[in-house]
């Protein structure tokens, strides 16, 4: 009776296997065709009139040719590492806390910060960092949250 009850678990666990393998094989065989590098909103770099790798770098946050380094601030144990910081216009910015305490990174005017609430951030703890995209040119007043006194102006050109 054991051998039967075995036999039985062996059948049905390899015709589990043999359905799971079919359907793998017919998705892979069934699903679109990434030759073209179509995105996911359906369009091909050949209907964008765009190479294969304009379109890959399409959704890329940085420029060709920039450094990371080029659009960071960075936030020490003694404040941010620079009193302004100059970037281009349109450009992804990075917060980077490199302290060893949390930080807010957060518009002015404090305590309310309103005047510019695309910068605004949830708390990054020591060795974190977070992303802001400035809505144009301008200048825009920040600061720590938590401790207010740390501050500094960034400059968009």
């Amino acid at each position: 009776m054991e051998t039967k009850r075995s036999n039985k678990v062996l059948v049905v666990v390899a015709a589990v296997l043999l359905v799971v393998g079919i359907g793998a094989a017919a998705y892979a065989l069934t699903r679109p065709s990434t030759s073209e590098n179509t995105k996911s909103d359906g369009q091909s770099a050949k209907e964008m009139g765009m190479t294969d790798e304009e379109h890959a770098n399409m959704d890329s946050t940085k420029d060709e040719g920039a450094t990371e380094s080029e659009y960071v601030i960075t936030f020490t144990d003694n404040g941010f590492d620079k009193a302004t910081y100059t970037f281009p216009a349109g450009k992804v910015i990075t917060v980077k806390n490199n302290s060893s305490m949390d930080l807010q990174f957060s518009s002015d005017d404090h305590p309310t910060h309103r005047d510019h609430t695309e910068l605004n951030m949830d708390v990054l703890g020591a060795g974190e960092s977070g992303t802001f995209t400035p809505l144009g040119k301008g200048t825009y007043g920040f600061h720590d949250h938590i401790n207010d006194q740390f501050e500094g102006t960034l400059v968009i050109e």
